[in-house]
């Protein structure tokens, strides 16, 4: 989801820019859900970030 490792380790007030949206949908995604709604996960997030978050979305 373009995260480091590092960002695993901060605290959600660490995590800039579009960072908390992809930790959470990391978490979601963890948790193998049969379903899984996605609203402005990309909202935080400059073209080339939202590009690479929605083609890993597709081939989810």
């Amino acid at each position: 989801m373009g995260l480091g490792e590092s960002a695993a380790m901060r605290a959600p007030a660490g995590l800039s820019g579009g960072e908390p949206q992809r930790a959470a949908l990391v978490r979601a995604v963890l948790a193998e859900p049969g379903v899984l709604i996605c609203d402005e996960i990309t909202s935080g997030l400059d073209a080339r970030r939202r590009a690479d978050l929605l083609d890993v979305l597709a081939k989810l």
